[in-house]
């Protein structure tokens, strides 16, 4: 008895068979083959949101119309941010014939880019390969020379560091970006954007809702939403001053401002301001402030390679002992265990 899960299965895949509109872009060859190039210390949901779709798309048509295969650097086994071992499926240094090299990574990114990672992005260029960066791998694709004239993405927390490193980019605020063989997405769930737009350009429409669907996720998402919660989302606080004037100590966190400076920014006096910070956040105005340099010193730990001295003044700390100090009143370990966790 055939059932109606079944005979839906047999519909979506009629429909991909037969809609000539929308055939695979790989000159209709199938399957069509993504390598995942795993970094250590990856994104385990970017990775997700990558390779599930293609898992799901193959098992409602009943048809392998994906394949894949795991490669690692040095063809060793790589953890996950969460601390999941993968085993490599193929060596590096196989000959490539796949349709499609997604890099994924997550800290750490600048220890990762090396002569071997280039070559290997170069080789896959030359043949004709579209490649692709979840979250931060988008800087190893811009060391590499890989991005140029192409329009990139990355995830909203290295956009900063990324336009400093790379001004002459062409970087949007996009979820996600498909241009002239390069993909990029700012990580986590808008790789599953991603992937969800390419089954529906390489297969149908429908098969993508149906997968969409099965994920309880939102099918067609815009890739111009928004990656990030405003402040006033992000801190629940909804006083325009209040807001001015966390606006205000973010772009000043490498010199930071006196308490007298940051009410005279938004014409009220010390103490007002003093009082609707406590208010607000249930902690003084200098607290907060430190908290914001010091999650700014921790992206940059974690994202360049700049000296824990170079750091701390980027972060406002004149002395290297009070930023090491400071650091480890907040996150409970130092500076450099950070830099190390690798």
């Amino acid at each position: 008895m055939v059932t109606i899960k079944q005979l839906e299965k047999q519909k979506i895949r009629k429909i991909c068979q037969t809609d000539t509109a929308t055939k695979p872009l790989i000159d209709g060859k199938t399957p069509i083959t993504f390598y995942f190039l795993l970094l250590n210390d990856f994104s385990f949901l970017s990775f997700a949101s990558l390779i599930e779709p293609l898992r799901m798309a193959n098992d409602v048509v009943t048809e392998k119309i994906y394949a894949w295969e795991l490669v690692t650097i040095n063809n060793l086994p790589v953890s996950a941010s969460n601390g999941i071992v993968h085993l490599p499926t193929a060596q590096l240094d196989e000959s490539y014939t796949g349709d499609y090299l997604w890099l994924i990574s997550g800290n750490y990114v600048h220890q990762h880019y090396t002569k071997k990672i280039k070559f290997f992005l170069k080789k896959a260029q030359r043949s004709n390969t579209q490649i692709g960066a979840a979250s931060t791998a988008a800087f190893i694709l811009a060391f590499a020379g890989v991005i140029n004239h192409r329009r990139c993405t990355v995830h909203w927390e290295s956009r900063e560091l990324f336009s400093e490193e790379f001004p002459n980019l062409n970087l949007t605020n996009n979820l996600y970006e498909v241009n002239d063989g390069v993909l990029t997405c700012s990580g986590g769930l808008t790789c599953l954007d991603l992937i969800l737009k390419l089954i529906q350009q390489q297969q149908s429409a429908i098969l993508s809702k149906k997968i969409a669907e099965y994920f309880l996720y939102p099918a067609d998402r815009s890739p111009s939403e928004k990656h990030k919660l405003s402040l006033v989302e992000q801190y629940k606080v909804h006083n325009p001053t209040v807001i001015r004037t966390l606006t205000f100590m973010l772009t000043h966190l490498h010199e930071p401002k006196k308490i007298k400076q940051l009410a005279q920014n938004v014409n009220i006096g010390v103490r007002h301001l003093e009082r609707l910070f406590q208010k607000n956040f249930h902690l003084d105005i200098h607290t907060v402030y430190m908290h914001l340099r010091l999650e700014k010193a921790n992206l940059l730990l974690r994202e360049t390679n700049d000296s824990m001295s170079i750091v701390g003044e980027r972060c406002g700390f004149t002395s290297p002992s009070y930023f090491s100090k400071c650091y480890k009143d907040y996150y409970k370990f130092t500076p450099r265990e950070t830099r190390n966790r690798t």
